[in-house]
């Protein structure tokens, strides 16, 4: 599966490039755009909101997001079903350790202050 990500949120574009990198690709080479915002292309796009409508629905955990791509893929890009021997991988279902929760907060936390201070930075450039 090879995708291409265009998000407006620079969080979401983040976090989903952070759980998605072995499939990460040029937007030429992609299989299907995953983007939080109607994009007018060729290619199948995978749309990610709150909306019950959406193919990906946020909130999401790195599990949530793997099975509704895996059925976005196979249903509208491969046009195939799904089969039983499809697994999760086990490191990330996981993540009801608090450590690792903390750490994921943590990393969240700091990686929104450094958007907000360059935010703020280019503003005052202006």
């Amino acid at each position: 599966m090879k995708i291409c990500i265009m998000c407006e949120s620079t969080l979401l574009q983040s976090a989903l490039e952070y759980y998605l990198q072995e499939y990460l690709c040029s937007y030429q080479d992609a299989e299907l755009i995953i983007s939080d915002i109607a994009l007018n292309i060729t290619k199948p796009l995978c749309s990610i909101s709150t909306s019950s409508q959406a193919d990906i629905i946020k909130p999401f955990t790195p599990a949530s997001l793997l099975r509704d791509l895996q059925e976005f893929y196979h249903t509208k890009v491969k046009k195939t079903t799904l089969t039983s021997n499809f697994t999760i991988p086990e490191e990330l279902l996981n993540i009801k350790d608090p450590q690792i929760q903390a750490k994921i907060d943590s990393i969240l936390q700091e990686f929104s202050k450094k958007i907000y201070q360059t935010l703020h930075t280019d503003k005052n450039e202006s």
